[in-house]
């Protein structure tokens, strides 16, 4: 669960500390992360690993309890998703930053393609009518260049593009494995929330009230 959200999540942190100028915008990067954190926490904690056999799933209008609880966890997990889409477009701003050095030419356009496809194909966790659930994960480490971070072209480098997200289906039928999911989604929670907690302390430090008040540009 959540595999691949905290690597995104700590390369949007990384491109906002690139930023040589400090500004009003690290500090909607930094609100959009514990978006992200806070939705990706009450998907987990909400509905998901229930019985099925809890007194408020019965006789409802939904349908089935099975009905209800893949609704209601659908929606938790578009949450999710929405948080995702909400964090594209400023990434998008922090990366093509015209101050910033670029190692590769053609890196802005892949990079703008990559968060696109990210925001247009990913779907976090779906659950399916016929005890089924599909997880997707998204690849951000096969695309950009370990040492400067920038994304790279697969065809300079004469290799097979990687995928941006992927999924993977999921037999729920017995109920009790919905309890791994959670344990690794959890831990990638925590992941991104320390990771967050770090953020705040750097932007305390390196940021001024005039900062935090500048209108966007």
């Amino acid at each position: 669960m959540y595999k691949g959200i905290p690597e995104l999540f700590d390369y949007a942190i990384r491109l906002l500390k690139l930023k040589p100028v400090r500004g009003s915008q690290d500090i909607v990067a930094f609100h959009l992360l514990g978006d992200l954190v806070n939705a990706a926490d009450h998907a987990l904690i909400h509905y998901f690993t229930l019985t099925l056999n809890e007194h408020f799933l019965q006789r409802s209008h939904y349908g089935s309890p099975y009905v209800k609880w893949a609704s209601v966890t659908n929606d938790d997990f578009k949450g999710v998703v929405s948080a995702i889409q909400a964090l594209i477009p400023i990434m998008e701003t922090l990366y093509s930053d015209p101050i910033l050095p670029y190692s590769w030419g053609d890196g802005v356009m892949i990079a703008y393609q990559w968060l696109h496809r990210v925001r247009d194909d990913y779907d976090c966790c779906v659950i399916k009518p016929d005890n089924c659930l599909t997880l997707s994960e998204i690849n951000l480490h096969d695309w950009i260049d370990p040492e400067s971070g920038w994304f790279r072209s697969c065809k300079f480098f004469n290799i097979k593009e990687p995928p941006v997200v992927s999924r993977t289906d999921m037999d729920i039928g017995d109920r009790s494995v919905l309890a791994e999911p959670q344990t690794t989604g959890m831990v990638r929670v925590n992941q991104m929330r320390l990771s967050l907690d770090s953020l705040a302390d750097w932007l305390r430090r390196n940021c001024t009230i005039e900062d935090v008040t500048e209108l966007h540009q």
